[in-house]
């Protein structure tokens, strides 16, 4: 389908999509407030990871019994492939996501 490649436009359009996805997950199944700092960080964390793995982790149980402390060392446990392997891409994707949803960047600067 895309064997001539993607314009600009065509590629937004499916990331938009795949957000999409994400966002609806998450409007789903929160249910205590988040900071938009929390809900980037999530969001990105449920993109890469699925919804169905959103639904049925311990991060959202943690996340809806307003334990937002733990939410970063939950989302940092998700670093393995589907061979149980620990992926350093994964490690670092995590990392990133963590500092997120504490309001940081990834070189631990507050923005």
């Amino acid at each position: 389908k895309y064997a001539a490649g993607l314009t600009e436009q065509q590629i937004q359009a499916l990331l938009n999509q795949d957000l999409k996805d994400a966002e609806d997950a998450i409007a789903r199944l929160v249910k205590v407030p988040l900071s938009q700092c929390q809900y980037d960080a999530l969001t990105s964390w449920t993109f890469n990871v699925g919804s169905g793995a959103l639904a049925g982790s311990t991060l959202l149980k943690l996340l809806n019994a307003k334990q937002y402390d733990q939410v970063p060392a939950q989302m940092t446990r998700w670093t393995k492939d589907r061979h149980g392997n620990v992926v350093p891409g994964l490690v670092r994707r995590r990392a990133i996501e963590a500092y997120m949803w504490q309001g940081l960047d990834s070189n631990g600067c507050a923005h």
